[in-house]
């Protein structure tokens, strides 16, 4: 049977491409920048949080202070938990921040899966056709 002409072929267009490395697929190295971006941001903004409230400095039965060494020289539980984890929501804003960035390199990963088109526009460069042609 002669090659046929029609444009119903199963295959239309044909394009090299060259594969990157792990790290530059569209799927790793830009997830793993914003990791580090917001793992840096959710730091530096824990750290910059009041440890306690307004209304936590009031003076305990003992006549201290929250947070500070009652007159054996030991703290209460609650006392080191009011001192060591702000209480303002930071904590929560982080975790909420790692599951989306999380949940979106997954859709990420799934469309490379899914459809070639993005697979090949996320993990490869083309060729073009000079490249291509050998001596």
């Amino acid at each position: 049977m002669p090659p046929s002409t029609d444009t119903e072929e199963l295959v239309q267009k044909v394009s090299l491409y060259n594969q990157k490395p792990v790290l530059l697929h569209g799927y790793a190295g830009p997830f793993i920048v914003l990791y580090a971006v917001w793992l840096f941001m959710w730091g530096s903004w824990i750290q910059n949080q009041p440890v306690l409230a307004e209304g936590d400095l009031d003076v305990n039965e003992g006549g201290s202070l929250p947070g500070t060494p009652t007159d054996n020289g030991t703290m209460g539980e609650e006392d080191v938990l009011k001192r060591s984890v702000p209480n303002d929501g930071t904590l929560e804003a982080g975790f909420i921040g790692l599951a989306v960035i999380g949940v979106l390199q997954t859709l990420v990963y799934l469309f490379c899966h899914w459809s070639v088109h993005v697979r090949a526009f996320l993990t490869c460069t083309k060729v073009k056709v000079s490249q291509a042609v050998w001596v």
